[in-house]
């Protein structure tokens, strides 16, 4: 390989204690993330703070994968337009169909 590859290659390479660093600081975005937009914020707290934008979900059970049914997802974001149909066919078994457009 050449070298000139090899030193960029090395350059991005972490090392373990780097990476449980890195994900401890996920975990604790997540988790305050979570805690501040969790039912609209918590009074007085400044959202912006927040690095990870949360809105809750709404689920109140684990799915079992008995589920049966069509759901539907659409995303307006950026300059895609993305469609989404997933048939759920009970036994933890899913059918996606997917479509984007600009």
């Amino acid at each position: 390989m050449d070298p000139r590859l090899t030193k960029l290659v090395e350059s991005l390479e972490l090392s373990k204690v780097l990476m449980i660093k890195i994900c401890q600081a996920f975990q604790r975005h997540l988790s305050q993330g979570l805690l501040i937009h969790k039912n609209g914020g918590i009074p007085g707290e400044d959202v912006s703070i927040c690095s990870l934008k949360m809105l809750d979900s709404c689920i109140t059970n684990i799915p079992s994968g008995k589920e049966t049914g069509v759901c539907y997802g659409l995303d307006f974001g950026g300059s895609n337009f993305r469609a989404v149909k997933a048939v759920l066919c009970g036994k933890g078994r899913i059918e996606i169909f997917q479509n984007s457009a600009r």
